[in-house]
């Protein structure tokens, strides 16, 4: 395989840039993909295949942060397994009471969220699976999300009380049904910063809500670690 060619693919192979910026990671295959179509080292139909790549790593690395529970850009308390709070994360950085030095949570080498430690913060210290972070020596700790930064850096709590929950889905209803997308938008975001998420097997849908068992005719159900 040309050696640019060999390059290019190592690139997209990278889980850790693909999961960690799949935006940017998209950009720099296709314009790489791009030059190697312009200095003739593949051809057209290549190039396509090339593009065809792209789009399916991009697709991947989009589902999977969606179905992540951890959000970088969001604010948790941390609680060992007698729920005694024992720290806190703030935009992936946490830190342990009493700690002097903070872990990092990132994407590590495989495209899986994980904290390390070390002034490079490159000393791998813990796994997290949906919130529940596995420390290399054993022990298990939960995040508990508190509130989240959204668009514009505007800090907003979590939303804890199920009836709070549902009055933003509605009042978004409301604001979709008025027209008003930036606020339904805006209210749809808001909605996401909670434990609580729509029932995916009824979608809240007053004909069939009564007869969910997924929800127990809620209409939504609580996110688990």
């Amino acid at each position: 395989m040309n050696p640019e060619l060999s390059q290019w693919h190592t690139k997209l192979n990278s889980r850790c840039d693909l999961m960690s910026h799949p935006e940017e990671h998209r950009q720099a295959l296709t314009d790489g993909a791009r030059g190697l179509l312009a200095r003739g080292v593949i051809t057209p139909d290549e190039w396509l295949e090339l593009c065809d790549l792209v789009t399916g790593a991009y697709s991947f690395a989009i589902e999977q942060r969606a179905a992540e529970l951890f959000h970088q850009s969001s604010a948790y308390e941390v609680f060992d397994s007698d729920w005694n709070k024992v720290g806190t994360v703030t935009r992936s950085v946490l830190l342990f009471s009493g700690a002097r030095w903070p872990l990092l949570i990132r994407y590590g080498d495989e495209g899986l969220l994980q904290a390390f430690s070390g002034p490079a913060f490159n000393c791998l210290s813990a796994t997290l699976q949906g919130l529940a972070l596995m420390m290399e020596n054993g022990r298990r700790f939960t995040l508990v999300e508190v509130g989240r930064y959204l668009d514009g850096g505007v800090f907003v709590e979590a939303i804890t009380d199920p009836e709070d929950f549902l009055l933003v889905l509605h009042a978004a209803a409301a604001a979709r049904e008025d027209s008003d997308l930036a606020r339904a938008r805006h209210l749809q975001q808001r909605a996401r910063v909670s434990p609580f998420r729509v029932c995916p097997a009824c979608r809240a849908n007053f004909a069939i809500l009564d007869e969910c068992t997924r929800c127990a005719g809620l209409g939504f159900i609580r996110v688990t670690v």
